[in-house]
């Protein structure tokens, strides 16, 4: 008797088996994605090259933020003075509308100008000039119209950078005769 309940038992735990199986096998097709698309694909986006400002004058020392552009531009037509050093202007472009404007009327250079929203900032020699290489930072104010001066130290600074509120910059003020800078901030 005990043979039979082990066969019996044994039998039963066989046929659940292949009833767990077959209940798990299914013929029940599974819908395949349709290689027809129902909206048209999106084109890629290609970036083609555009000028934004162009003349007989040397641009440089471009920098972007948002919709406003700024550089550098020699200011006169054969792009050196009679005491051959480079006389730079200021400028930006507001992409949006379309416009370039002269940032400062400052008869002295202005050159590397960096941007960030609306604050422009740039080295600006009005204080001293290219022969002694005293430089200052200066700002404008895109939104007040409003230039202001950031650094006017005794000694040079040079080559802003901006981000937000942020103002950096090379500066000479503990040089000592040598050519060692330290960064400021403002």
């Amino acid at each position: 008797m005990k043979r039979q309940i082990t066969c019996c038992l044994g039998f039963l735990f066989m046929l659940s088996i292949v009833l767990v199986a077959a209940s798990c096998s299914t013929t029940e097709t599974i819908p395949t994605p349709t290689t027809t698309p129902t909206s048209t694909p999106a084109t890629p986006y290609v970036k083609e090259e555009f000028p934004l400002y162009t003349n007989s004058l040397e641009q440089n020392y471009p920098s972007i933020s948002g919709d406003i552009v700024v550089w550098s531009e020699q200011s006169n037509s054969d792009g050196w003075q009679s005491d051959a050093y480079y006389i730079g202007k200021a400028y930006y472009l507001n992409l949006s509308v379309g416009t370039n404007i002269l940032i400062t009327t400052n008869s002295a250079s202005q050159w590397m100008p960096a941007v960030s929203g609306d604050i422009i900032v740039w080295m600006d020699n009005r204080n001293g000039s290219w022969q002694n290489g005293i430089w200052d930072i200066y700002g404008y104010n895109i939104t007040t119209d409003t230039e202001f001066p950031i650094c006017v130290d005794s000694a040079s600074q040079r080559h802003p950078a901006i981000s937000g509120d942020i103002v950096v910059w090379e500066d000479g003020r503990n040089r000592n005769g040598n050519y060692n800078s330290d960064i400021y901030g403002y």
